[in-house]
């Protein structure tokens, strides 16, 4: 372990509220520092949570992805009660507030990832259950994903 000393003589450091993540190229080996303010450490943490963003040492964003998930999910079932059985609302104003509240929720954040296929094919999951959910379709009813996009017409993005 190597420790690091910090002096900044214009900023004034509180230890116990601070945290350290160290993120190094992946041919550097993983080694924790010590990051010492005055005679205190730094807490070293592996990930941590900065304004609804899990920041991960390992530079992966699948916890952060499946986080957005997990709260666009929540937030979706909160609407079904108030918005998605409701049958005095069009289903154009149901998917217009699905996409102003559930797909902002989602993709906040998004700008700086990566996306491979296997998330590409989660969030196209999360999208067409959610739609199918807005129009009444089930399972059972094996609606192509052409006649879903057709019935709720989505603004393209």
């Amino acid at each position: 372990m190597q420790s690091i000393p910090l002096f900044l003589p214009s900023i004034l450091i509180n230890a116990r509220k601070t945290v350290v993540m160290c993120q190094l190229p992946p041919v550097y080996p993983q080694t924790e520092h010590n990051v010492l303010v005055g005679d205190e450490t730094i807490l070293h943490m592996d990930q941590f949570t900065c304004l609804g963003s899990i920041q991960s040492s390992s530079r992966s964003i699948t916890n952060d992805i499946q986080n957005r998930m997990r709260q666009a999910s929540a937030d979706f079932s909160n609407l079904s009660g108030r918005v998605l059985l409701n049958r005095n609302l069009s289903i154009k104003t149901k998917v217009a507030i699905y996409l102003s509240i559930c797909i902002s929720i989602l993709l906040f954040g998004s700008k700086m990832w990566a996306i491979y296929r296997e998330e590409v094919r989660c969030f196209e999951t999360f999208r067409f259950g959610c739609l199918q959910r807005i129009l009444g379709i089930t399972w059972k009813d094996r609606a192509p994903h052409v006649q879903i996009l057709q019935r709720t017409k989505p603004p393209l993005h």
